[in-house]
């Protein structure tokens, strides 16, 4: 007698547990990959030289500001710098320059040597001759004994005329300060060359030109170059036409104001005498006003302002 064939539901139920037991495992291997590693794998912290520590996040070893080992704290540039001897910051090293260049604090960077000054990229070179290296302007350029640029050419000054580096340009001798038509000629008589003006005038002991006449200043008087005139000196300001004077009794000279002046505790002025200015009175530079409800000075009081007339 055949057997019996087994329920149809039983071999469903056995599929699912092995599907149950096959996610069971996976969750419990991807656990394993994912969990951290032990202590022992971890790897350990730097050793730091005396006088830094780890910092936190990058674990470097820095100072108290900072700083990794070779560089120190610049508080104007408020950074991490490197020594002068190894000035070249590359991340938390610093490094010399590649030879031959040499290290320019003005620039900060690498620059040529003086002996090879022009950078052409990879290389260092000298200036083409006759041009000689200029550090004011950074450039080839040519030399004092031929200045003047001719495209590729230094030519010299003509004859009689001498370079200034100043103004840039050929120029005439002292002796001989005019230029006309690349000639050189002396300044007229009684003249002399202001290098301030660039050109011929009077001399300081006769430094008034009076319709080309050279005369000195009046008696008690001084030549002043910043107001080109004949001032008073500073214990008699007041200049009166020709003569020099001192300020009234109680006044002092101000230089700003250019006159003389009452002091601020008596700034008015009445018959020739300093005094204080009346109750509510106002005193701007140093004067006496009317206040502002009675601005007017009728010769005896301050009265308000009369309104205008109707039409």
């Amino acid at each position: 007698m055949p057997h019996d064939a087994p329920p149809p539901a039983s071999r469903p139920r056995l599929a699912r547990t092995a599907i149950s037991v096959s996610v069971v495992a996976g969750a419990i291997l991807a656990i394993g990959l994912a969990s951290p590693p032990s202590r022992a794998d971890r790897p350990a912290p730097p050793k730091c030289a005396a006088g830094y520590h780890v910092e936190e996040g990058s674990g470097r070893c820095v100072d108290k500001d900072g700083c990794p080992p070779g560089q120190t704290w610049s508080r104007p540039r408020q950074e991490c710098t490197c020594p002068p001897t190894r000035p070249v910051q590359n991340g938390d090293q610093c490094e010399t320059c590649k030879a031959p260049r040499v290290w320019d604090a003005r620039d900060e960077d690498c620059v040529c040597p003086p002996a090879r000054p022009v950078d052409n990229g990879e290389q260092c070179e000298t200036c083409k001759a006759p041009r000689v290296w200029s550090a004011a302007f950074r450039e080839c350029v040519c030399p004092p004994w031929a200045p003047l640029e001719d495209g590729d050419r230094c030519k010299a000054c003509p004859a009689g005329l001498t370079w200034d580096t100043q103004r840039g340009d050929c120029v005439c001798p002292p002796h001989r300060p005019v230029q006309s038509d690349d000639k050189c000629q002396p300044c007229p008589a009684g003249r002399v060359w202001r290098s301030d003006r660039l050109e011929c005038g009077c001399p300081k002991d006769r430094p008034v030109d009076n319709d080309g006449r050279c005369e000195a200043c009046k008696a008690g008087m001084t030549w002043s170059d910043d107001e080109e005139d004949c001032v008073c000196p500073p214990t008699r300001p007041v200049r009166n036409g020709a003569k020099c004077e001192t300020c009234p009794n109680g006044t002092t000279w101000n230089g700003n104001a250019g006159r003389c002046m009452c002091p601020l505790t008596r700034p008015g002025l009445m018959n020739g005498v300093c005094v204080p200015c009346p109750a509510g009175w106002n005193t701007p530079q140093a004067r006496c006003e009317c206040p502002a409800e009675t601005p007017v000075w009728n010769g005896t009081a301050c009265v308000p302002r009369m309104p205008p007339p109707r039409r």
